[in-house]
C-alpha cells in the first residue's frame, strides 16, 4: 500500500501570531481563524505523511485529524496524493518591474509644472497615478492634464475633484481616457456611488478634500500579490510618492516631513535616498505593534511607522 499525503493546494498559507493562528486561501481571498492543533498540523503534513500522522497519534487525536483532513477538502484547501514531489510549491516572492508602484499628487495648477512631473513619473514606470485636482473651476484645464497621461506608463487612473464645475459626467471621461477607471467627487449635496463595469464613481458630501482623504482605521487586503509584497515589505508605503500642492514630495500627504520640491530635484534622486524609501522596509514583521498577530500580513498599515533607534524594527505614530 502506498504512503498517503495530503497536499496543501497553492495559495494555501499556515499563519502564526504569538497568541492566535491563521489560514490565508489566498486564492479565495479569505482569512481563517484557526485553532492551534489545526496550524501545527498543516505544518506537520509539509514533511510528515498522513499515513505516518495517523500512526504517531493517539487516538482521540486521529479521530480529529481524519476530521480536519475531510473539512480541508470540502474548503478545498488541499488534496490526497501518493506523489507529493508531482506538486512544486507556490515561491511566496514579490517581484515588481516599477521604479515607483503609485504616486498621489495635489494639483492646484500653479506652484509646479505637472507635465514635467509625468514625465518623470513614466521614465520611472509608474502604475497607478492618484490625481488630486483642488482647483473648483477646473474644466479644459482639467481634460488637457489628463490627455497628457495618454502614452504614459500608467495602468489606472484615479481622479479626485470637487463638485463646483465639474465638467459633465463621468462616462464621458472614461470613454475620453481609458486609463481613468475611479472618479472621486466631493463637496456634493447627495453621495452615492455608481459601478460601470471596471469603472466606478464615488460621490460624497464632504466639503473638503482633506475631510475626504482623512486616514480610516486599518483595513485588511487579502490577495496573494499582497501577502507576498509584506513578507518583505510595506505594501502601503512600499515604491509610493505624493506630492502636495505645493510641490514637497512625500511619503503620505499626512506627514509633515518632506524631501525636497519637484521643482527643484527629480524624483528618480529621491528613490535613491535612504531617508525616504525607509518606511518601505516597514513590513508588518518589523513593526512592533503588529509583528505578533497572525493577520498581520493582511493588514494594510497607514500609521507613521518610526524606526527604532539600535534595531531593525520600527514603532507605529
Amino acid at each position: 500500500m502506498k504512503t498517503e499525503w495530503f497536499k496543501l493546494s497553492n495559495g494555501i498559507v499556515p499563519v502564526v501570531g504569538k497568541n492566535d493562528f491563521a489560514v490565508y486561501d489566498l486564492n479565495r481571498h479569505l482569512v481563517h481563524r484557526v485553532q492551534p492543533f489545526v496550524y501545527h498540523q498543516l505544518q506537520r503534513m509539509r514533511s510528515i505523511s498522513l499515513t505516518d500522522l495517523y500512526v504517531r497519534c493517539q487516538p482521540s487525536e486521529r479521530i480529529q485529524l481524519a476530521g480536519l483532513v475531510t473539512e480541508m477538502e470540502k474548503l478545498e484547501w488541499g488534496f490526497r496524493t501518493t506523489e507529493p514531489e508531482r506538486f512544486e510549491d507556490m515561491p511566496l516572492e514579490w517581484y515588481c518591474s516599477s521604479h515607483l508602484q503609485q504616486v498621489v499628487i495635489e494639483y492646484a495648477g500653479d506652484n509646479y509644472l505637472l507635465a514635467r512631473v509625468l514625465r518623470q513619473l513614466d521614465a520611472l514606470l509608474c502604475k497607478h497615478l492618484e490625481l488630486r485636482f483642488i482647483q473648483k473651476n477646473y474644466s479644459e484645464h482639467l481634460k488637457g492634464l489628463l490627455d497628457l497621461t495618454r502614452n504614459c506608463s500608467f495602468r489606472s487612473i484615479h481622479l479626485v475633484v470637487n463638485h463646483t464645475g465639474y465638467p459633465g459626467d463621468g462616462r464621458s471621461l472614461f470613454a475620453r481616457y481609458p486609463k481613468l477607471t475611479r472618479l472621486t467627487i466631493y463637496g456634493a449635496r447627495q453621495p452615492y456611488s455608481l459601478r460601470l463595469g471596471q469603472h466606478a464613481i464615488i460621490v460624497s458630501s464632504q466639503k473638503s478634500l482633506k475631510e475626504l482623504t482623512r486616514q480610516k482605521a486599518a483595513c485588511y487586503v487579502v490577495n496573494r500579490n499582497f501577502f507576498c509584497e509584506s513578507l518583505r515589505f510595506n505594501p502601503y508605503y512600499n515604491r509610493k510618492a505624493c506630492i502636495d500642492r505645493f510641490g514637497r514630495i512625500k511619503n503620505c500627504l499626512d506627514h509633515k516631513r518632506d524631501f525636497g520640491n519637484v521643482r527643484e530635484i527629480a524624483l528618480k534622486t529621491i528613490l535613491t535616498d535612504s531617508s525616504f524609501t525607509s518606511l518601505w522596509h516597514a513590513s508588518p514583521d518589523r513593526i512592533r505593534e503588529v509583528k505578533d498577530k497572525a493577520m498581520r500580513y493582511a493588514m494594510l498599515i497607514s500609521a507613521r511607522p518610526k524606526p527604532v533607534p539600535g534595531t531593525a524594527e520600527f514603532t507605529l505614530i
